[in-house]
């Protein structure tokens, strides 16, 4: 079982910070392709998407 966990948990910080880094890319391209869309919103939607990604993706299994 130990050795599932460590699996898991080796597959799960690559996998959040992939998703972290798709976000801000799209996000880079939505606000490219849409320049009237306000840059606080977008970029403020997203720092708050990415903790709680970061807190959830990353953090130690208890």
């Amino acid at each position: 079982m130990k050795q599932l966990q460590q699996w898991v948990m080796q597959v799960r910080y690559p996998y959040a910070a992939g998703i972290i880094a798709v976000m801000w890319i799209g996000t880079a391209i939505f606000a490219y392709l849409k320049p009237d869309v306000p840059l606080e919103l977008l970029v403020g939607s997203l720092a708050v998407s990415t903790i709680i990604i970061a807190i959830t993706g990353l953090s130690e299994a208890r």
